[in-house]
């Protein structure tokens, strides 16, 4: 049943569902009608826009055209799938007197989590074993409080706070107290200090002051006192006080005065001396060990004036901040820097093994690795510097030799300044050296068939089969059969070839080469093939993708390169920057990596592939610097 207003339907009572076929009634403005009334303008989701029902309703399916058991009823319990705003000051109140309030503050625009009837607000999480109470923390009046005694931790040893900022921190440690101290400590110490100590100690020390695996530092200009260290307060025996230099020295050593030593001393550490230290000794034998000073005449003592001076043999010996050199202070020096000057290694006795990360000659030119890929192809300004001195050189020369270009173009239609406009976008000029040639040689197809005796050109005839119905007798209804029919003549069928003209070509330039940085930026990798990007697989290629990538000298690769959709360089070495094969004039540079990994499933292609593994690809854009030689093409004439 249809009602029409101005002869215009505007609502459809129907008793089923079924959707309108306007080619065989014309029925504007409704698509599907629907079991009950449907109103001009329904859609397919059931919902009508200038077209409303109006009045009173006890129930509705859609609210807005969602359906109305998405909305949330106020007073059943509810699951919220979606995301509230509420985009006022106010906020939300939970509990049945509004004790907990989530709201931002109008003035200061501050948010907060205040309880509102007390003054403890609990913190928490599902932590193992946290029971139906899952507190962490909470705050109680102004103190922030852990659930339980010696339950919870500040920080984490992998995540630590940057600073703590309080006027007093009371705590017992417990174990170990691990890392520096930097600053001023006011306040009592109670327990035992291990360790070093650098630093004033402003107050008195109650107990015995000794060291147990460190030492005490003392300021030659500044005193530390021990009260009482013998318990009657007198300076004796293992009790007193040092001041400066050591008022009382039980059998020790002044750190930066003379002093004679009259008994042997035995050094169980290291010990550094500030001034000169005088060995006095008959025996024959000096066992003397050095962190600091000067091999030379000196090193012979008086009582031995006589002893000739011979050349120092060392079984091991380790140098630390030490110079060991002559008197002209020049024959080896090894200072902070590690370094060995002026010396020879293994003149006479030829030196097994010798380990660097890092070799500088006399020109202060380094290097860190010698190539041995047997082309120089990884020789970079790493690599030592007569192999690349070699490979700068042959690069050179043989850059410079022109490289003649031939090939066949198709010229149809062509004059000299479109075949020189092709030539420059198959092989810009400013790739090639001056003197280079480019010979063309340029023909096209074309259909010549002969004319007829009108003079009218001769053509093919087109045949295809074509489907059709016989009608008639024995035929009721019709019946299809295929017969061959005529589709008409065709005039371009290829079968002839022009003649060929050649075009000779040659580089004209003047002016020193220039450099030009270009930043290839990565597409997604195997979206297309006219891709630019430098990737790293988790593997290396099989020989089969290597061939299927048209890079076959790449099996076992992991690093390549791609220019425009072509290998230009490949490295088995995920680390490496330097490639093999890369052009010449074009140096590569680690670029931006694009945050995405692609797999390829290689055995999804099947045949030779079946049995290779899946490879990830991440992919990277990279620099080059380009070479550009000036000059163009000039035309130099047909051939």
């Amino acid at each position: 049943m249809a009602g029409y207003i101005h002869n215009v339907i505007y609502a459809i009572v129907a008793d089923t569902e079924f959707t309108i076929d306007q080619a065989v009634t014309s029925v504007p403005n409704f698509t599907k009608c629907y079991r009950g009334t449907t109103l001009k303008g329904t859609n397919a989701n059931g919902v009508s826009t200038d077209t409303k029902n109006h009045g009173t309703a006890t129930d509705a399916d859609r609210l807005v055209g969602k359906a109305g058991d998405t909305y949330a009823n106020r007073l059943e319990n509810e699951l919220i799938a979606g995301v509230y705003s509420f985009q006022n000051n106010d906020g939300i109140n939970v509990g049945p007197n509004d004790e907990l309030k989530i709201n931002v503050d109008s003035v200061t625009g501050n948010a907060g989590i205040n309880n509102e009837t007390n003054d403890i607000l609990s913190f928490g999480v599902n932590y193992t074993g946290s029971g139906a109470d899952k507190t962490v923390f909470y705050i109680e009046g102004k103190d922030i409080k852990p659930y339980a005694d010696n339950e919870v931790n500040l920080g984490a040893p992998t995540m630590k706070y940057r600073n703590i900022y309080a006027d007093a921190i009371y705590s017992n440690i417990v174990g170990d107290a691990l890392g520096n101290f930097s600053g001023t400590l006011t306040g009592n110490v109670n327990g035992a200090v291990t360790g070093n100590v650098t630093g004033n100690v402003t107050g008195n020390t109650t107990g015995a002051l000794y060291a147990s695996g460190g030492k005490v530092v003392v300021d030659n200009d500044r005193q530390i006192a021990l009260t009482d260290a013998g318990q009657d307060g007198v300076p004796g025996n293992y009790e007193g006080f040092l001041d400066g230099t050591a008022r009382y020295v039980l059998d020790g050593m002044y750190r930066s005065n003379d002093q004679t030593i009259s008994g042997s001393k035995t050094f169980s550490s290291t010990q550094i001396f500030n001034a000169a230290v005088n060995i006095n000794h008959t025996a024959s034998v000096y066992n003397v060990n050095l962190s600091k000073g000067t091999i030379g005449a000196g090193a012979i003592p008086s009582q031995d004036a006589g002893r000739t001076r011979t050349s120092l043999r060392i079984d091991g010996v380790t140098i630390d901040n030490s110079d060991i050199e002559d008197s002209n202070l020049k024959r080896v020096v090894i200072d902070d820097g590690s370094r060995i000057e002026n010396s020879a290694l293994g003149e006479v006795g030829i030196l097994s093994n010798v380990k660097s990360t890092k070799f500088t000659d006399n020109q202060n030119r380094s290097f860190k690795f010698i190539s041995n890929d047997g082309t120089f192809g990884n020789a970079d300004n790493d690599t030592v510097v007569t192999q690349l001195a070699i490979k700068q050189y042959v690069d050179d020369k043989v850059g410079a030799i022109p490289k003649d270009l031939t090939f066949h173009l198709d010229t149809k239609d062509m004059n000299v300044s479109a075949v020189k406009a092709q030539l420059e976008r198959l092989a810009p000029a400013t790739e090639y050296a001056a003197g280079t040639k480019a010979r063309i040689l340029g023909s096209h197809y074309f259909a010549s068939h002969g004319v007829d005796q009108e003079g009218n050109p001769l053509f093919y005839y087109k045949y295809g089969i074509v489907r059709g119905v016989r009608y008639g007798i024995g035929y009721i209804g019709g019946r299809s059969y295929r017969y061959t029919a005529n589709f008409g003549g065709d005039t371009t069928l290829i079968n002839t070839k022009s003649a060929i003209t050649g075009y000779e070509f040659v580089k004209k330039g003047i002016g020193a080469p220039t450099t030009q940085n270009i930043n290839v930026p990565a597409d997604p990798f195997l979206e297309d093939y006219a891709d630019s990007y430098w990737i790293v697989t988790d593997r290396g290629l099989t020989q089969n993708q290597a061939d299927y990538i048209g890079l076959p000298q790449a099996a076992n690769a992991r690093v390549l390169v791609f220019q425009d959709g072509v290998a230009v360089g490949y490295g088995y070495d995920s680390a490496a920057i330097s490639l093999d094969g890369l052009k010449s004039g074009t140096r590569l540079g680690r670029g931006t990596y694009t945050g995405n990994d692609y797999q390829v499933d290689w055995f999804q292609l099947g045949g030779v592939f079946s049995g290779d593994p899946s490879t990830q690809f991440s992919t990277y854009s990279y620099d080059i610097t380009k070479t550009i030689l000036s000059g163009t093409w000039e035309f130099v004439g047909n051939f």
